[in-house]
C-alpha cells in the first residue's frame, strides 16, 4: 500500500496540476482576448488609412482641377490682354476719323500713337473712371 506522505503527495499535486491548467486556460482566455483586440485595432487603423488615401486621392483632384482651371484662366487673360492693343489702336483710329468727319485734324501730338503712350492713357483714364463703370465699359466692349 501507499503510505500517507505519498497521498498527499498525490492531492498535492494533482491541486497544483488543476491550478496549473486554470492558469493556462486564463492566459489562453487573454491571450485570445488581446489578439482580437489587437485585430479591431489593425482593422481601424487600416480603415483610416483608407480614409486618409481616399482624402489625399481627392485633394490632389482637386488641386489638378484649381490648377487647370487657373491655367485656363491665365491663358485667356494673355489672350485679352494681346487684343487690348488692338481695340486701342482701332479706337484711337476711330477718334482720328471722327476728328477729320467733324472737321478737325486727326490727333497729333497730344495723343501720342505708340504703344507705351497708349498704355499712359488708358492707365490716367482708369485711375479717374470709378471701377464699376470701367468693369462696365470693359464688359460692354470685350
Amino acid at each position: 500500500m501507499a503510505s500517507p506522505a505519498s497521498d498527499g503527495e498525490a492531492v498535492t499535486t494533482g491541486d497544483a496540476v488543476s491550478a496549473g491548467f486554470t492558469e493556462l486556460e486564463r492566459q489562453q482566455q487573454l491571450l485570445a482576448s488581446c489578439t482580437r483586440l489587437y485585430r479591431q485595432l489593425e482593422e481601424h487603423f487600416s480603415s483610416l488609412e483608407r480614409g486618409l488615401n481616399a482624402r489625399s486621392d481627392s485633394l490632389r483632384h482637386k488641386r489638378r482641377v484649381a490648377e487647370a482651371r487657373a491655367s485656363r484662366s491665365l491663358n485667356e487673360l494673355r489672350r485679352r490682354e494681346l487684343s487690348i492693343d488692338g481695340s486701342v489702336s482701332r479706337a484711337v483710329d476711330h477718334l482720328d476719323e471722327l476728328a477729320v468727319s467733324v472737321g478737325g485734324e486727326p490727333c497729333t501730338g497730344s495723343i501720342p500713337h505708340d504703344a507705351a503712350g497708349v498704355a499712359q492713357i488708358l492707365r490716367a483714364l482708369c485711375a479717374r473712371m470709378d471701377s464699376a463703370t470701367f468693369f462696365r465699359f470693359v464688359v460692354a466692349r470685350r
